[in-house]
Order: C-alpha cells, then structure tokens, then sequence
C-alpha cells in the first residue's frame, strides 16, 4: 500500500485551523453586534495570528502581482493589491450562521487608510498595557474575514483550482460555493 504526496497549501490549512479557534470561541461568545466591543486574551491571540497571516500573504500576493513593486507594509500591499483588484476593499464575506456581513478591507478604498483591525492590532501588540481593550471580537473577525479574501485572491491566482471550503465564512461577491468546495475567481 502506498501513500501519495502533493503540494498542500499551507497558508489556507492554516487558516482553516484559525477558523476552527472561531467556531471554537463562537461556543463562549455570542457573536451579535451587542458583544463587538467585548475583549480578552483568547481574542487577542486570534486577532494577532490572523493580522500576522495577513500579512504574510499579502506580501506575497503583493510580489505575485507585481514582481516589481517591493511591498513591505499594510499601506504598500494596499497599493499593488488594489491597483490590480480594484473592487477588493468592496468585497464581502459573511458567516451565514449568525448573520453577519464583513468588508474588511473597506478602509482600502482610501489611500494610506489602514483597516480598523490592523489600527488595533498594532495597537494590542505594541501598547498592550495601555490598549488590551482593542483586543475585540469584531477586529478579530474581521482579521479572520480579511485573511480568508487575501487566501481566495492569492491562491485563485496561483492556481485556479478549489481546495476543501470553511465551515463558517462564505464569500459573497468574489467567490463562491460549489457543494463543499471554495472556488477561487478575480474580479478583473
């Protein structure tokens, strides 16, 4: 019997494994709109993975577009990322199970204006003593929300094939279900 090996995607089994912590964390914390502003070490663990992915991959997703461009920071991913995908800071996700819709990279459609959650994120990881309270559930949720569309622009770009969906977010206007398949598009 034998076993074979193939390339996996790394960056989307990890954020499937941040997905499972949100479901997790969803069995503590109602998530309606009346427990946003509530905080805690668990959701400053996640809102910081996740913004760190982010990060990560926009990096490379920046590189992938534009081999030239050398971005380092939120504000220089912005600029290549939303050069080439102009409707991305429109983009919507939701998690249909509680009803809620995210745009989390609205605040891309100005230029130099990062997201809400990356403001706080910096903030939980550089001022913790004096801004633990930034470590709220909707920044961790829309750090999540955030990642899940960079992972859908960055490997529907690489590779134009689908990989096992999320349990929780769906996208809604760049991409879509197939039975239990997330199938990756661009918008331009």
């Amino acid at each position: 019997m034998g076993i074979r090996t193939g390339k996996t995607p790394k960056h989307w089994n990890y954020f499937l494994a941040i997905e499972e912590e949100v479901a997790s964390l969803s069995k503590w914390i109602e998530f309606t709109e009346d427990n946003f502003d509530c905080y805690s070490i668990q959701l400053a663990r996640l809102l910081m993975v996740a913004s760190a992915e982010c990060d990560v991959v926009a990096k490379r997703l920046s590189a992938d577009i534009d081999k030239t461009a050398k971005a380092r920071s939120i504000n220089r991913y912005r600029d290549v990322v939303v050069k080439r995908y102009t409707k991305f800071p429109f983009a919507e996700v939701t998690i249909p199970r509680y009803g809620l819709t995210f745009q989390p990279w609205l605040n891309w459609n100005r230029e130099n204006v990062p997201p809400l959650w990356w403001i706080a994120n910096n903030k939980v990881k550089h001022h913790r003593s004096t801004s633990f309270d930034q470590a709220r559930l909707e920044y961790a949720l829309n750090a999540v929300a955030g990642l899940f569309m960079l992972l859908s622009l960055y490997y529907g770009r690489l590779t134009r094939s689908v990989y096992p969906g999320p349990r929780l977010f769906e996208p809604t206007r760049y991409g879509h279900l197939d039975g239990d398949w997330l199938v990756f598009r661009n918008d331009g």
